[in-house]
């Protein structure tokens, strides 16, 4: 076997100017137990001096590795057969290369942890010695396997790419450390899985192999043995170890489903909803928790769109949307309701299927799952973080799901309340929501206006249709448009003072508007709304607040860029002007590119989600900024005279929903009346077109006439006379005037 070699001269720099402590120094004695082990005869000798070595490593870290770690490894080669001497031998190199281990010589220049990672790198330098260690694995023995898993553990934490490189490079490394999931011995079980999730960290190829060494299976099992969510913190290693095999791993992942591996995730929520209630202790909270972000990494937004789509289905198919569900209300699963609602939000994402399966879904309580989900957004009772789960989870639902939108659209008509069933209450609460003055921090007001905004985005149909919505704000006084009502914050000019609510506004507004020209006309008619805009533009009280002046700027960008000039009073070149003169392009488009730099929309990046836990670092969200980023790419590409291409494919009107009967049909008048209009001048041009060929018709036949006459008064005269002038005279007469005729006459009869 290798060793290693020339230790001696690399560090004897380390200790040279250590005084000696007594008549025999650390350093000597290393010495005398390394030439012992390198010269002695028998195995007792060679023992006792691994064991004295043993003992002296746990005070002298330094000495006793610059010395002996040679001799160590040519143990581990030539007496792996006695046991005693290869326990003590694993010992003293796992005391050497623990940082925790304090080095003796107090005037040593390197702390412990140098120490210990420039001990393990001499030692895994020479990759054989890896391999000799996953060899000693197939030792039955209890204290060689627990042992040479903590010292690979060891040389893991200290080197981890270098161990992986030598994993993969031993023959059946991974396989070996595999077997070891499989030993009835728990402490060695554990210890192996706690190797595992470590030895798989950013390592692909590594997390493939152990995946085909049935490393699911096993797991799996590990859990339903140990009780699955009452398991302990074995089942939290275990669902450690498969989030570490699962995340960004495709292969795996499909390997995970095509093995039936989410079948056995169903009992371990079906026992939570079915158990009687009770206070769950916080590791079976922390269990439960575990197997929640197992389910979101199956159904990230991030992984391919086929690998989602095929878990999402999967896990539909085996009642995951209700048990996700139930589970989400549970008294006892309250501290967890911010982890389980997202996790329900992800499956139904961009899933039609799963989307019409959770609108049809009715909870124990009596409630639609939808409609809870929505309760749960509004509820001032509950902590932010849940309030922004169930947002995301709503998000979730209604995105890229047309059908919801316009369901969830019909409720705000008494007519669509019928057609909406159980669903018939959400727009009456989405509408006290969005305009109650009871909300003194305007928490719920800015959540309201999330909502709505989401259940617009990307559906023409539900923008015009929604601009319908006729509410008595106030008692007594008349009902206004919802638009209007909507856009009052910012012409009332309070902003300073309530800024929460003039940015929930604000989002809904932008989205309404956006690649929507009917309701960006509708909103221009609004009295005072464009004064309002460009004045919040422009008030240098809130120069401070880029997120108000910078939505101010979209709003009124989004304005400019979809409007189709039917509002005669603020056309889209009116507006323009007021965009490069009063501001300049390159400023306007400043507060547009400060507004997505501001700290909200930084945090709001980081990933899905609210991303904080503080109501008052909150503005936007991940999928909200999202939507505000695609809309500034739109109108300052339509700024800047470049084609503004649709922001999502427009949703087609369902012809049998009745809600939508009146816009369908005021749609197609409009368009019938343009049409109807243009055929119109057409036929007037045709006719115009028509006369003037009959006039022209006429005027060319009377010409022709004349210059049949011209021509016999010519021939006439050509007979009398010989004279060349009579012929010249006679090809002057050739003209279309009716009086040239009558001059050229004359001269011809005067010539002759």
């Amino acid at each position: 076997g290798a060793t290693v070699d020339r230790g001696p001269r690399r560090m004897s720099w380390l200790f040279a100017n250590n005084p000696a402590q007594s008549q025999e120094p650390p350093s000597a004695k290393v010495e005398q137990l390394c030439d012992r082990l390198a010269t002695a005869k028998l195995l007792d000798d060679r023992r006792a001096a691994v064991k004295a070595l043993e003992a002296l490593s746990k005070t002298n870290q330094l000495e006793v590795g610059s010395r002996a770690i040679p001799n160590l490894v040519t143990v581990l080669e030539n007496d792996r057969t006695d046991i005693d001497c290869v326990n003590h031998t694993l010992n003293t190199l796992i005391n050497i290369m623990t940082p925790a281990v304090k080095v003796a010589s107090p005037s040593s220049a390197l702390p412990d942890s140098e120490v210990a990672v420039m001990f393990t790198e001499m030692f895994v330098k020479n990759m054989e010695n890896v391999a000799m260690l996953l060899q000693l694995l197939e030792e039955q023995d209890f204290y060689v396997r627990f042992n040479t898993v903590k010292l690979l553990t060891v040389l893991l934490s200290n080197r981890p790419q270098k161990l992986q490189e030598c994993t993969l490079a031993a023959p059946s490394g991974v396989a070996r450390l595999m077997d070891l999931m499989g030993d009835p011995r728990e402490i060695i079980r554990n210890e192996s899985l706690l190797l595992m999730i470590e030895l798989t960290k950013q390592s692909p190829a590594i997390q493939k192999i152990v995946a085909f060494e049935n490393a699911f299976e096993r797991l799996l099992e590990i859990i339903k043995v140990e009780g699955y969510a009452d398991g302990g913190i074995i089942v939290e290693d275990c669902l450690r170890l498969a989030h570490q095999l699962l995340r960004n791993n495709s292969s795996n992942q499909n390997y995970f489903r095509e093995n039936s591996c989410i079948a056995r995730m169903t009992p371990f929520y079906a026992q939570l909803v079915s158990e009687a209630p009770s206070a769950w202790q916080p590791q079976k909270i922390n269990n439960i928790l575990l197997m929640l972000q197992l389910v979101r990494i199956l159904v990230s937004p991030e992984n391919p769109a086929s690998v989602t789509g095929s878990n999402q289905k999967t896990m539909a198919s085996l009642d995951f949307i209700s048990l996700l569900a139930r589970l989400a209300f549970l008294e006892a699963a309250r501290p967890l309701m911010a982890e389980v609602l997202p996790a329900l939000g992800d499956l139904l994402r961009s899933n039609k299927p799963n989307c019409n399966a959770v609108s049809q879904l009715v909870l124990p309580n009596g409630q639609p799952a939808v409609l809870m989900i929505i309760y749960t957004v509004f509820d001032s009772s509950r902590s932010f973080a849940e309030r922004a789960a169930a947002l995301y989870c709503f998000q979730g639902y209604i995105h890229d799901y047309a059908e919801g939108q316009q369901l969830l659209v019909s409720t705000l008509f008494p007519t669509g309340t019928q057609a909406a069933g159980a669903l018939a209450a959400a727009g009456q609460l989405m509408c006290q929501a969005l305009l109650t003055d009871k909300d003194r921090d305007f928490v719920l007001n800015w959540f309201a206006a999330l909502v709505f905004a989401n259940v617009l985005n990307g559906n023409r149909a539900c923008k015009e249709s929604i601009l319908r919505v006729a509410i008595a704000h106030e008692a007594g006084k008349k009902a206004e448009s919802l638009l209007a009502i909507c856009a009052l914050p910012l012409i009332k000019g309070n902003i300073d003072t309530q800024p929460r609510l003039a940015m929930g506004r604000f989002i809904l507004l932008c989205v309404w508007l956006c690649d929507c020209p009917f309701a960006v006309k509708t909103f221009l008619q609004i009295p005072s709304v464009v004064g309002s805009l460009t004045q919040l533009m422009s008030d240098s009280a809130l120069e401070t607040n880029v997120l108000i002046q910078g939505m101010a700027a979209l709003l009124f960008g989004l304005c400019t860029v979809f409007n189709d000039d039917t509002e005669p009073s603020y056309k889209r070149s009116a507006l323009m002007e007021v965009v490069t003169h009063r501001y300049g392009i390159d400023n306007f488009k400043g507060r547009l590119d400060r507004l997505l730099k501001s700290d909200p929309f930084k945090l709001a990046s980081k990933g899905p989600g609210m991303n904080t836990a503080k109501v008052e670092e909150a503005w936007v969200d991940h999928t909200t900024a999202e939507m505000i980023t695609q809309m500034v790419a739109a109108v300052q590409a339509g700024l800047s005279g470049t084609a503004v291409s649709t922001m999502k494919k427009e949703t087609a009107v369902d012809p049998a929903s009745v809600e939508y009967h009146e816009m369908v049909v005021t749609q197609y008048k409009t368009l019938i009346q343009a049409q109807d209009k243009e055929l119109h001048e057409l036929k007037q041009r045709c006719e115009q077109a028509e006369q003037r060929e009959r006039a022209l018709q006429k005027e060319n036949k009377e010409l022709r006439a004349q210059l049949e006459s011209a021509s016999a008064t010519a021939t006439a005269s050509a007979a009398v006379t010989t004279a060349p002038a009579a012929a010249a005279t006679t090809d002057a007469n050739h003209t279309h005037d009716h009086h040239q005729h009558h001059e050229g006459g004359d001269a011809a009869a005067a010539a002759a």
